[in-house]
């Protein structure tokens, strides 16, 4: 390429109008869910008490949404649907007092941009309504039309003029989950305003307007998840938390209904999820998740919400502050449960902030997502080695604090973690300790292995084998059971099929809402709950994502083997028998298994005996 060629390409030019709004409307509306995100926001800051959304083909052939609040003025429309044209704030200090969930001006002009649009609506003031059509950013229309008091939104052939990301479009049973998941959080968090969603003119979700948030979750939830919800509130200074979360209970497989409100914007906040999900530690499994329901209010003026055109994420000045009140009045709560005791008041400490340095210390030093929890132990004892866990991260910041003197300690532990070999051929097992670790005498080495991680290992190599043969061998059962989920749930499972049958998993739909398993693979235990473990598998086809590449189906055959080896393998408190834990070793040594579980977590600690020597001064 010549000197002139690089020069012309590397010219600094403005782009033209219609390619920079298509960028910025890129950025604002990513798929359908984020279409009718904005336009719900608009339609709740028009004051609608009555909100009506129907899509076609989730959401990619058409959306319509249909409100009663007080409509646009018909004079206004061409300037609603031009960038950064906005009636909710004026100037730039109106940025730091924010009480509208839409503010940008964005959102129609953006959906225009990429769609044929068509806005119809009726100012509460005026005698008659009016409508505007755009298309790919160009007006085609604007004129009076006949509509009663609201507005109403028609999208058509969302990215039509925008292949790029129209192909990143997920199948309509994917988009409309995401859709329906969208409709969720504003259901929950607006009670006092009727929602409806119809889906290619079928199934209908409708929610009656109440008069709290309670009754509005005892409409959303199904009867057993309401009656396990425990109500939390709490205050400090000017913040207030409200809401509700699940008991020891109930609990789910992903993040599903778990919400976060900050003056009713939904939020994802890792710090606040990191508090819930912290509380429930010991209490829940620690792949599985509670059920929580969070409602936030503080001054406006310290929340800075135009941090992405999402919205989603947002800065507050009291971020470590909720995140102390959160966890502490949740523990609180579940220590009053009749299921779980009173040892746990004693523990709390009754100012958010002198416990907030506590908390803060357990986010920066705790890995429990990569730590074995106890599920079994009473939850007295539980709350206690929580307290003590708190304590030892106070002791590592001051020995941290210590300077050089910690150096040498710290490389030898680093040292003892780190060292990993295969086994050889005759390791002898010494016995067990804590109910959780096997010790192994080999040659002049010690090994400690994590039983539960040795075992999960174990199982997934020889179950992997299993599949990875194709031949897979099945069991009749004598009475088929039947798994139940939400018809659109099911939609996505059925769109897997072609997947879960590659593992094993054999189904057909016998209802709208429910499939039937009439035999399972071999490498399934009659002895364990086979229909959780297979629930647990679909659960995962649910989420996992559906523009299907070899690499995602090998990904979504490994997480659902991952499931299978976990419930198989013993866990933390279990007594193994000295020859159950030599036969685990035997094993393990047969199979040349790479040291770590399905997790990637390591499971061995090697230590020589010319390491022990030098420990004792030998």
């Amino acid at each position: 390429m010549s000197t002139m060629d690089i020069k012309k390409n590397t010219s600094i030019l403005k782009l033209p109008d219609i390619v920079a709004n298509r960028i910025a409307a890129g950025e604002i509306i990513e798929r359908p869910s984020s279409l009718i995100k904005e336009l719900i926001e608009n339609s709740i800051d028009a004051y609608s008490t009555d909100i009506k959304i129907e899509i076609e083909n989730g959401g990619i052939n058409s959306i319509i949404i249909i409100d009663n609040g007080i409509g646009i003025i018909g004079n206004d429309l061409p300037l609603a649907i031009t960038h950064h044209a906005t009636s909710k704030i004026k100037n730039i200090d109106d940025l730091d007092n924010i009480y509208t969930l839409g503010f940008r001006g964005e959102a129609l002009a953006s959906i225009g941009d990429v769609s044929r649009l068509e806005v119809r609506s009726k100012y509460k003031s005026e005698d008659s309504g009016y409508h505007i059509i755009c298309e790919g950013g160009n007006t085609k229309s604007h004129a009076p039309y006949p509509i009663s008091e609201g507005t109403t939104i028609i999208v058509k052939n969302l990215f039509y003029n925008l292949p790029a990301r129209y192909k990143f479009l997920k199948q309509p049973s994917h988009e409309f989950i995401s859709i329906k998941n969208i409709f969720d959080s504003f259901v929950i968090s607006n009670f006092n305003i009727s929602f409806s969603l119809q889906h290619n003119k079928g199934t209908l979700y409708s929610y009656r307007k109440t008069d709290s948030i309670r009754h509005r979750l005892k409409d959303y939830l199904d009867a057993q998840i309401y009656d396990e919800l425990l109500e939390i509130e709490t205050e400090y200074d000017d913040i207030k938390i409200f809401g509700y979360v699940s008991t020891m209970n109930i609990m789910q497989n992903y993040r599903k209904n778990s919400y976060i409100l900050l003056n009713n914007r939904l939020i994802d906040n890792r710090t606040l999820s990191f508090a819930i999900k912290n509380a429930y530690k010991g209490v829940i499994p620690s792949d599985k998740f509670p059920y929580y329901y969070i409602y936030i209010k503080i001054d406006p003026s310290k929340v800075d919400v135009n941090v992405h055109p999402s919205k989603k994420e947002v800065r507050m000045k009291q971020e470590r502050d909720i995140a102390s009140l959160l966890y502490k009045e949740i523990i609180s709560k579940l220590s009053q449960s009749s299921t779980l005791g009173h040892s746990i008041k004693s523990l709390i400490k009754p100012n958010a902030i002198e416990y907030n340095n506590t908390f803060s210390n357990s986010i920066a030093h705790d890995n429990s997502e990569n730590t074995q929890t106890n599920y079994n132990r009473n939850i007295d004892n539980f709350y206690y080695k929580k307290s003590e866990y708190e304590k030892q991260n106070n002791n590592i910041n001051s020995i941290e604090d210590n300077g050089d003197d910690t150096e040498e300690s710290r490389e030898d532990n680093y040292k003892i973690t780190n060292i990993q070999s295969e086994f050889g051929s005759i390791p002898k097992v010494v016995g067990q300790v804590f109910f959780l670790y096997i010790i192994v005498e080999y040659g002049d080495e010690i090994l400690i292995i994590d039983q539960h991680a040795a075992y999960e290992r174990l199982n997934y190599e020889l179950i992997y084998k299993n599949i990875s043969s194709k031949k897979i061998e099945y069991e009749s059962l004598l009475i088929p059971f039947e798994i139940t989920y939400k018809d659109y749930e099911i939609d996505v499972i059925e769109e897997a099929k072609k997947y879960l049958e590659t593992i094993g998993l054999n189904f057909e739909r016998t209802g709208k809402n429910t499939i039937s398993i009439d035999k399972i693979p071999i490498y399934l235990s009659k002895t364990h709950d086979n229909e959780a473990i297979i629930k647990d598998i679909l659960d995962n086809s649910i989420i996992t994502d559906n523009n299907l590449s070899q690499k995602s189906v090998e990904r979504f055959v490994k997480k659902s083997l991952e499931r299978v080896a976990c419930r198989y393998s013993p866990k933390a408190n279990d007594l193994i028998s000295h020859d159950d834990a030599q036969k685990l070793i035997d094993m393990l040594s047969k199979e040349n298994i790479l040291l770590s579980c399905p997790h990637g977590r390591p499971f061995i600690i090697r230590m020589s005996k010319d390491y022990l020597d030098k420990k004792f001064f030998r």
